[in-house]
């Protein structure tokens, strides 16, 4: 049985669009003292997914946050796909 399964597909519809739109946020080239802006990135979901039920909204960004932060190279370590 997989860790973690959607149960809400509708959510599941939008998080291609919602990956594209909390990227930005996300980046730690666009950190601000080390930190997210994962408050702004609540406001932009909101804005673009006013439908979207709080609870939701945090589905959605904690599930962004922990797949950006997966993801982001550290700067001591080296690529391996070079």
């Amino acid at each position: 049985m997989p860790e973690e399964q959607i149960l809400d597909h509708d959510l599941a519809e939008i998080l291609p669009q919602a990956y594209d739109l909390l990227a930005p946020f996300f980046d730690p080239a666009n950190n601000w003292a080390g930190q997210p802006h994962e408050h702004l990135a609540f406001l932009a979901l909101h804005e673009k997914f006013p439908d979207l039920k709080p609870d939701q909204l945090n589905v959605v960004v904690s599930a962004m946050k922990k797949l950006f932060s997966a993801k982001a190279p550290t700067l001591d370590t080296p690529s391996d796909s070079v």
